[in-house]
């Protein structure tokens, strides 16, 4: 009996603690429009206007076009604290003519890395690293 207790304590401590961090956490929403295709994770989505948002979790990235018709899901890693500024800013990889996704910065967030895929990775072999596109994003 004494034990049945004890486990439900520590059931209700851990099921509070992850309910708390999860309202410390800042969600982060962000609209832009991107003048070219990009790859994120294993998917190419053409250009166009985004939303880029983390509500279900900070580590898990998800953008979307407007129009529905596109939607991609990639785990991130914080990467620092940013300057203060009013605006996001999306960080893209280009080797050749293809743009990879490769780092999020919201106004006032954490920066969020996204892992370079087996795409890239291959891409990136064949090409040297020619630019870091910034795209702003409110």
């Amino acid at each position: 009996m004494v034990v049945m207790k004890l486990q439900t304590i520590r059931n209700l401590s851990v099921a509070l603690l992850a309910v708390s961090s999860l309202f410390g956490q800042e969600n982060q929403r962000l609209k832009f429009e991107v003048p070219f295709s990009f790859h994120m994770g294993d998917k190419a989505l053409p250009s166009g206007k985004y939303v880029l948002d983390t509500d279900a979790s900070r580590n898990i990235v998800r953008v979307r076009s407007v129009d529905g018709g596109n939607a991609a899901l990639m785990l991130s890693i914080a990467i620092g604290k940013p300057a203060r500024r009013d605006e996001g800013k999306l960080i893209f990889s280009r080797y050749g003519d293809e743009y990879f996704l490769s780092e999020i910065w919201g106004p006032d967030t954490d920066g969020r890395a996204l892992a370079k895929t087996k795409r890239e990775k291959e891409v990136a072999a064949s090409h040297s690293r020619d630019v870091e596109l910034i795209v702003a994003a409110k």
